[in-house]
């Protein structure tokens, strides 16, 4: 050994000692673990990303200046979070729009019951009853509702003298002048199955539908796992298809239409009124330069407006997060109910339906009254009477039950057979691969540490980095959507813990990988951004809540765990470590949300797209024998 690498590491032991002083006699200024500064840490996981691209995530981090939130891009089905439940962890606060009335039944057991809150309080009782599973406690807020239903272009009603609808029989009317006139009444893009399945709960008269179940759920049998057709039942929704067809309310071409399809020839004047379901009326009319007007859905002896929660809130009543013990139920219950709370506020709701130009129908508290805008006013008696009918968006009943009803109407199937296509397409939604990929002796949890980091996301770059033969693995910490858990694991089991993002591979030199890598590091606003790195050792400097990039280097040998076959048993993950070399080129595999930083600032060196997105790297690496399990940790970052 050298003099001066001696001398270096006596300069480094020296260095500690201060360091050590330092934590002894300043702990409140670095805001120790007993310090009452300490924020407490609040994991709060959305159905996709353009919740922190919106600024809306901003917005409630902005309101919650006492709580530091660690925000997860999971999934839009509670089948995720009954997953998650069942292997004993939960965010602590959940949202979603999708609503799988099975599963929110199973999950229901694992959240916090929010009836004594005030957020709670504030909503009407009618509100909060009309979400299944809300009957004994109420464990599932709905985000305020926006307008979902039928507009109609003004214009085109003037130009053909038509009346505007007013009844169930004047609308009928309506739509047979327009019809007689080579104007489709109405567009409404039943080529998708989920816009299928909610035009039929539109529509279905207030005869057919409970007050707290919507029409074609009604005819789905649950139990406590799967979701079949109630063979008394659906007859009824075959035969009400049968019947607005029969009165030119529907026609057979709306079912060869997308979405799209069916707003063009609305623009166009080829339709006289549109099936909206993003709740925009009003910045629809503004945005196109045409004059629309909302309708309520008409039935035999009354009418109904109908909306769309933009979002379900909950607060989970497990006690760990990840893997981990979380702290005590009381701390973490009031901080998820407080954090939710404020993102359930009206003024938070409001702030949301501004992002979207949504037109609000209900609130979220029942002394906020609604100010309907002009392309709502026809809605008004429907409010005033409490006549506003709740949809629940469903995607496992919505792709059976709606792909059904389509091919009834295009007879690729007749009445008699629809009961067992609609019960195979349940069967086969509902199926569980049985087939064991790979099994992990031990559990990972998918949150920050500030002594290991995000060891699940480094899991799934270290294995992404063996499927693809890369030299290092590059991904956003929103890689992983859940923990790792423990146990044997399906095809299903090992998607539901990694993120759809693209994925993509480039090749550096040892000084543009350090140039790269230091951006990404610069641009991370709290150690949750920051990137999580297979193959490499980054010493990362934190100054007045910035991040520098000090220095990277190459893990060349990985060494021996202390136990076990995980990461939970390894040790440092590093035995060996190479300095980067400008003269040598490395690949790179990189994968992240395109407007995250990991992908962005990666186009600058021509990346080459790969097939497939991260997770369909993740699974098939297990499926085809390139990873057994789960590797060695390895000590990708460390604070200087």
């Amino acid at each position: 050994m050298g003099e001066g690498s001696l001398f270096a590491k006596l300069t480094r032991a020296a260095l500690c000692v201060v360091v050590a002083m330092t934590l002894a006699f300043f702990p409140l200024v670095l805001c120790s673990c007993d310090s009452p500064d300490q924020k407490t840490h609040v994991t709060v996981s959305v159905w996709d990303d353009s919740v922190l691209t919106s600024g809306f995530a901003q917005y409630i981090e902005e309101q919650n200046p006492d709580y530091e939130i660690e925000w997860i891009v999971g999934d839009d089905s509670l089948d995720f979070y009954d997953y998650q439940a069942k292997h004993g962890s939960l965010p602590d606060v959940i949202l979603t729009k999708d609503f799988n009335r099975v599963s929110a039944e199973s999950l229901s057991a694992s959240l916090y019951d929010l009836g004594e809150t005030d957020i709670a309080a504030s909503y009407s009782e009618d509100t909060l009853r009309s979400i299944p599973c809300n009957s004994d406690a109420v464990k599932y807020l709905p985000g305020a509702s926006g307008f979902e239903g039928i507009v109609i272009n003004s214009y085109l009603f003037d130009l053909y003298g038509v009346s505007v609808p007013s009844d169930k029989q004047s609308f009928i009317e309506a739509c047979k002048a327009f019809s007689e006139r080579g104007v489709e009444p109405l567009a409404a893009g039943m080529a998708d199955t989920e816009i299928c399945y909610e035009v039929m709960q539109g529509f279905a008269d207030a005869s057919l539908v409970s007050e707290t179940e919507d029409f074609l759920s009604q005819v789905l049998k649950r139990d406590s796992s799967s979701v079949s057709v109630d063979a008394s039942s659906f007859p009824d929704a075959l035969s009400y298809l049968s019947d607005l067809m029969a009165q030119g309310v529907i026609s057979t071409e709306s079912f060869n239409e997308t979405p799209d399809q069916a707003g063009q020839k609305f623009l166009d004047g080829k339709a006289a009124m549109l099936f909206l379901s993003d709740g925009q009326a009003s910045s629809y009319g503004a945005q196109h330069n045409m004059t629309v007007r909302a309708l309520p859905f008409f039935g035999d002896s009354s009418s109904w407006a109908f909306a769309q929660p933009v979002f379900m809130g909950m607060v989970s009543d497990v006690k760990t997060q990840g893997v981990a013990s979380t702290a005590s139920d009381e701390v973490v219950h009031k901080a998820a109910v407080d954090v939710l709370s404020s993102i359930m506020s009206v003024d938070a709701q409001n702030y949301y339906l501004g992002l979207y130009g949504i037109d609000k129908l209900v609130s979220t508290s029942a002394d906020d009254p609604i100010q309907l805008p002009d392309a709502l006013s026809s809605l008004s008696s429907s409010l005033e009477e409490g006549s506003v009918r709740t949809f629940l968006p469903n995607r496992l009943a919505s792709n059976a039950v709606g792909e059904t009803l389509s091919d009834v109407v295009k007879g690729e199937v007749d009445a008699a057979g629809a009961l067992d296509e609609v019960e195979g397409l349940l069967k086969a939604e509902q199926s569980e691969d049985k087939k064991v990929l790979t099994s992990f002796s031990e559990g990972v949890s998918g949150l920050f540490d500030d002594t290991k980091g995000n060891v699940a996301a480094l899991n799934i770059a270290q294995v992404s980095s063996q499927a693809l033969n890369t030299d290092a693995f590059v991904v956003s910490p929103h890689a992983a959507r859940c923990p790792l858990y423990a146990g044997d694991k399906t095809a299903t089991d090992l998607a539901y813990s990694v993120a759809k993002m693209p994925v993509a591979v480039v090749s550096l030199s040892g000084d543009e990988l350090t140039e790269y890598l230091s951006r990404c590091v610069a641009a991370a606003k709290s150690p949750y951004d920051l990137p999580v790195v297979s193959g490499l050792h980054l010493e990362i400097a934190q100054k007045n809540g910035s991040y520098h990039l000090e220095s990277v280097a190459k893990i060349t040998s990985s060494g021996p765990q202390s136990g076990g076959t995980d990461t939970s048993s390894a040790n440092e993950g590093r035995e060996s470590t190479a300095d980067l070399h400008s003269g040598d080129t490395y690949t790179v595999g990189i994968s992240s949300f395109s407007w995250e930083t990991e992908l962005s600032e990666a186009g600058a060196y021509d990346p080459v797209g790969q097939k497939g997105s991260l997770q369909d790297v993740w699974v098939d690496a297990f499926r085809d024998g390139k990873v057994a399990s789960l590797p060695a940790y390895q000590d990708y970052f460390a604070f200087s």
